[in-house]
């Protein structure tokens, strides 16, 4: 089950009132953080006032506070979890660089660990709670992709090399079509042209005009991807119709502003997705596409109805 805290619609005014945000950015940094005794501290009413407007800010405090810690702790060599991973961490380096002092604080580094832990899990979680459900409830494509994944072969340990699966072609058009009917971005993404006035057929758009769209208005366009809304991994299997699909997939968007995990996160689905299905299957019988699983609001990556409890599955092991 993928459960998502305190996710609420007022969450997100922020994105479409982007005053209120920066007003309550606005106040002093410490006062998020301190904790004064006696009377009613500034800091419980600012919560006080960041849970009425976003009610999940409150949650990504407490996960900033915690990363300020461990960011502290890595400065200071308290850190010892090279030890046990048998690796530095990306704060190690940066704090070891030569890069300027502002670039090192710990509220510019807390931020930056916040936005890697949010950015790189809630959008490939959401991707591979898709997948699941369409893998799960079309028996022909998980007996397709069960029968590819058993011509590659695993280590010792049972693991997956990833070039091996990246050669897969059906395990990739399974990935691509997820990608495509997921939603896992779904908020309007702002483009600004600083240069020259642009124009759209009669539409003169001046310069530095903010021009938003969401890349689910591509991916569900049926004259480029006819019958949107099945799942059809079959429909990039074609070397024909294959490089005309790739001009519109945007679910990283594109260009310079383009997601900077990308790899990362098509590594993550190749290898969980491989793992996973080599030696599960899930039954789904206790969920219902239309209210756990399609898109009906937009919060950043697409929810389903409010009432949804999540995608609840048994999981059986493959003998």
């Amino acid at each position: 089950m993928v459960k998502y805290v305190a996710m609420t619609d007022r969450k997100y005014k922020n994105y479409h009132l982007p005053w209120v945000i920066d007003m309550v950015r606005s106040f002093p940094v410490r006062c998020f953080l301190s904790d004064t005794k006696g009377g009613l501290k500034l800091t419980e009413l600012k919560d006080w006032l960041l849970k009425l407007l976003f009610p999940a800010v409150i949650y990504n405090i407490n996960v900033k506070k915690s990363l300020s810690k461990q960011i502290e702790a890595i400065r200071t060599g308290k850190d010892h979890s090279k030890a046990t991973t048998g690796h530095r961490t990306v704060f190690h380096e940066i704090l070891s660089s030569d890069l300027p002092p502002e670039t090192k604080t710990n509220y510019r580094l807390r931020e930056e660990a916040f936005n890697l832990l949010s950015a790189g899990s809630s959008t490939v979680a959401h991707t591979l709670k898709i997948l699941t459900y369409h893998i799960s409830a079309n028996p022909h494509i998980q007996k397709t992709l069960f029968e590819e994944l058993q011509t590659v072969e695993q280590d010792l340990r049972g693991h997956f090399s990833l070039p091996d699966l990246e050669k897969l072609p059906y395990l990739t058009a399974v990935i691509y079509e997820s990608l495509r009917i997921g939603r896992s971005v779904t908020h309007r993404l702002s483009r600004v042209f600083p240069d020259k006035v642009l124009q759209y057929h009669d539409q003169t758009i001046p310069l530095r005009t903010p021009v938003n769209m969401t890349s689910m208005l591509i991916h569900e366009d049926e004259k480029i991807f006819p019958d949107p809304h099945a799942f059809k991994p079959e429909r990039w299997l074609s070397d024909t119709d294959r490089p005309y699909l790739l001009r519109y997939m945007t679910p990283f968007s594109r260009g310079t502003r383009a997601c900077l995990g990308i790899n990362l996160a098509w590594a993550e689905l190749y290898l969980i997705l491989a793992h996973v299905f080599r030696r599960f299957t899930f039954d789904i019988g206790d969920v219902v596409r239309e209210r756990d699983i399609d898109c009906t609001r937009d919060m950043l990556v697409g929810m389903p109805v409010a009432e949804s409890k999540g995608m609840i599955v048994k999981i059986q092991s493959i003998k």
